[in-house]
C-alpha cells in the first residue's frame, strides 16, 4: 500500500516539473522574439549614436531577472543577429560589429552581476524588494557601455582620449 501513494507523488511531481519547464521555455521564446522585434529599425531611436539603453535591453534585462545570465545572453544574441540581418549599413567594418557585440555582452554581464550582488534573484519580480537590485543592474549596464564606447574604443583606435574622457560623465548622464 505504501508504494502506490509514493509512486503517485513521484508522477505528480514529474508532471508539474515538466509543465513548468514548458512554461519557462515558452517565456524564454517570447523574450527572444521580443528582442528580435525591438531590434527592428522602425523601433530604434533616430539618433544612431545612442547605444547605452537600446529598446531590446528591456528584454535582455528581463531575461536576467527571470532566468539568469546564460539565457539572457541567448536573448541578447537574438537581438544582435536581428540587427545585423536588417542593418542597411552591412558594409560596416567587422571591427565595429565586434565592438558592438562585445559591448552588449560585457554590459549585460555587468548588469547581471550587479543585480545578483545587490540581492536580486531569478524568478518573478517582487516589488519593491527587487527594485534596488534592478536599478543597480541598469546602472552597471549604463556605466560599462559608456566606458567601452567613450574610453576603451578610442583608446584602442589610438584617438586622443582627452575629449572623450572629459565628455564621458556628461554622455553617461545623457544616455541613461
Amino acid at each position: 500500500m505504501l508504494i502506490g501513494p509514493g509512486l503517485l507523488r513521484v508522477l505528480i511531481l514529474t508532471t508539474v516539473v515538466s509543465v513548468l519547464g514548458i512554461l519557462l521555455s515558452f517565456q524564454l521564446s517570447l523574450l527572444m522574439l521580443a528582442a528580435i522585434v525591438t531590434s527592428l529599425p522602425a523601433l530604434q531611436p533616430s539618433n544612431r549614436d545612442w547605444r547605452t539603453l537600446r529598446l531590446s535591453f528591456v528584454c535582455e534585462f528581463a531575461a536576467v531577472m527571470i532566468f539568469g545570465t546564460l539565457p539572457a545572453m541567448l536573448v541578447a544574441a537574438c537581438g544582435m543577429v536581428a540587427r545585423f540581418i536588417v542593418d542597411q549599413e552591412r558594409s560596416r567594418r567587422t571591427w565595429d560589429l565586434l565592438v558592438d557585440a562585445v559591448t552588449i555582452m560585457l554590459s549585460l554581464q555587468a548588469a547581471a552581476w550587479a543585480y545578483r550582488a545587490l540581492g536580486g534573484t531569478p524568478g518573478p519580480f517582487v516589488w519593491p524588494w527587487q527594485a534596488v537590485p534592478a536599478a543597480g543592474g541598469v546602472l552597471a549596464y549604463c556605466v560599462v557601455t559608456s566606458v567601452v564606447a567613450d574610453i576603451l574604443v578610442p583608446l584602442v583606435r589610438t584617438r586622443a582620449l582627452d575629449a572623450s574622457v572629459r565628455s564621458w560623465p556628461q554622455r553617461l548622464l545623457q544616455d541613461c
